[in-house]
């Protein structure tokens, strides 16, 4: 679970990172990220949708797997952005290692990364 100041809630938060942010894909995942205040602590939040799988049992054990990774790399990320976590279809049949490497890989490309 991610510290409840790194997660971003609320419908109007994840439309406003979807509508302004900007986009990257990698693999079975995509990032979308939203520049705020660099003083505030950064956001994340996850999307897996319907499309994904209909049954939520699936849905929950993708979701798991992302805020596990990303537990991991918190402390890395640099602060005053909201992040969404965009899942495609290809991520059901993925390891955790593969998704670790996809999260890594995509906040290295939006240099969200503290070096």
């Amino acid at each position: 679970m991610l510290p409840r100041e790194n997660r971003l809630v609320g419908r109007f938060n994840f439309e406003n990172v979807k509508r302004k942010g900007k986009l990257f894909n990698s693999g079975p995942l995509g990032l979308s990220v939203y520049t705020r205040s660099e003083k505030l602590p950064t956001r994340i939040g996850i999307i897996v949708s319907l499309k994904i799988s209909k049954k939520a049992v699936e849905r929950n054990r993708i979701k798991r797997m992302v805020r596990e990774s990303l537990r991991k790399q918190i402390r890395k990320i640099k602060k005053g952005f909201d992040i969404v976590f965009l899942t495609k279809t290809s991520i059901i049949d993925k390891d955790r290692a593969t998704v670790d490497s996809c999260i890594k890989n995509l906040l290295e490309r939006a240099q969200l990364l503290i070096k």
